[in-house]
């Protein structure tokens, strides 16, 4: 994490998410009773920007894409590939989050936090294939009914790739799904169709090689003289 100066004449921090939790940057901020934004940039599939706004510590509003407060909060917690940087003075245009308790948002963020981290261990790959898993219960599972369109065009002989064209749902959210349903033991990961190997040219038949005619022998004194071959054997004058 590094700090340079900021907008408003005061130090930003900024860093990766990638190598520091967010839940210990909010904790340090909140511990230290910062005012400002906390700047976040989802550098991942799905560029999106937002942040949390501080007051006096306090988590009082959050922003992500076209998510604001605890929605805000659930996108912010799925980011992997990001960035961060506290710009101080900036006051809170809403009030979205001021109901909660900072500790109690710092123990949410960090069980979406340490969720997220466990999905992404089951996230799949564009050309992965995917198969339901039948007579899995899946009775109080927490899914729209996209979600569960999704998990029925598993079938098997679809991979990720393929799912998304068929579906239209954005491949970062498609993945995330995904996840969390292979997570849940309900989609097993099939091994990809393995392709026969071309048979080896067959070598052609060697031509059988033409016996060339002798060499004609060298006439003798008084002997008839070879002058052509005639089907392999010597014609003589």
């Amino acid at each position: 994490m590094q700090a340079r100066k900021g907008l408003r004449g005061t130090a930003m921090l900024k860093g990766s998410l990638a190598q520091i939790d967010l839940t210990e940057v909010i904790r340090l901020l909140a511990s230290s009773q910062q005012t400002g934004l906390l700047h976040i940039m989802n550098t991942g599939e799905t560029v999106a920007s937002g942040g949390c706004y501080f007051q006096l510590g306090r988590v009082v509003h959050a922003t992500m894409g076209r998510f604001a407060g605890l929605d805000a909060v659930n996108e912010i917690c799925r980011i992997s590939d990001g960035t961060f940087a506290f710009e101080a003075g900036v006051a809170a245009t809403e009030q979205t989050l001021a109901q909660y308790p900072t500790p109690t948002l710092l123990e949410m963020i960090q069980e979406q936090v340490e969720e997220q981290r466990a999905l992404s261990r089951s996230a799949p790959q564009p050309e992965d294939i995917l198969r339901y898993v039948p007579g899995k219960q899946i009775e109080g599972l927490e899914a729209s009914p996209d979600e569960l369109a999704i998990l029925l065009l598993c079938n098997g002989a679809r991979n990720v790739r393929e799912i998304s064209m068929v579906s239209g749902m954005p491949a970062s959210d498609l993945r995330h799904t995904l996840a969390k349903f292979r997570h849940l033991g309900l989609l097993e990961l099939l091994a990809p169709p393995s392709s026969a190997p071309s048979p080896a040219p067959v070598p052609a038949a060697a031509e059988e090689p033409v016996p060339e005619a002798p060499p004609a022998p060298e006439p003798e004194s008084g002997e008839r003289r070879i002058v052509r071959y005639w089907r392999g054997k010597p014609v003589y004058e």
